[in-house]
């Protein structure tokens, strides 16, 4: 029987939208697969398009999974990122993702944290 896998990815092109969610234990293995799905979805977006992270149920996540998380937001700035939302319902669950959008998004980049995703929704619209 297959493992669920700890990731989601997810476009809606109406919306301009990539959804990713992460979940459970995750190790470079599986952050390089999600990477690798967000690079193969990231050509049916265009430029101005927003990202929802929901982080909410990170259990764990490896350093060396810092350059895959480098890539991800690489890809989407090089796409054309200008919103990220991200939920983080507790601060010590931001495995590094607001430092690390200092250096790998522009300042024009829209960054918004939330805590629940009733928020991150209410942020979307």
């Amino acid at each position: 029987m297959a493992q669920p896998s700890n990731f989601e990815v997810t476009t809606n092109t109406a919306s301009n939208l990539l959804r990713i969610q992460l979940r459970g234990a995750i190790d470079a293995a599986s952050m390089q697969a999600c990477v690798d799905k967000i690079a193969a979805q990231l050509p049916t977006l265009s430029a101005g398009f927003t990202v929802y992270t929901d982080l909410s149920g990170i259990q764990s996540m490896e350093t060396a999974c810092v350059p895959q998380v480098e890539r991800m937001m690489d890809l989407c700035r090089d796409k054309g990122v200008a919103t990220v939302v991200r939920v983080i319902p507790k601060r010590s669950k931001d495995v590094g993702f607001n430092i690390l959008s200092l250096f790998h998004y522009p300042k024009q980049v829209k960054i918004v944290t939330c805590s629940t995703k009733a928020e991150a929704e209410r942020a979307l619209s």
